[in-house]
């Protein structure tokens, strides 16, 4: 299991972050969870 966090700027959200936090994390080939939208996806 691997977590992150990423602080989000102003007037914007975890949509838009989520990417980007996905990029730091060395999960290629893994299925995510994503908690904030409970959507699954493969990277």
């Amino acid at each position: 299991m691997t977590s992150g966090q990423l602080k989000v700027e102003d007037k914007t959200n975890e949509v838009t972050a989520m990417p980007e936090l996905l990029d730091m994390l060395e999960v290629e080939g893994m299925p995510i969870l994503d908690a904030s939208d409970s959507e699954t996806e493969k990277r």
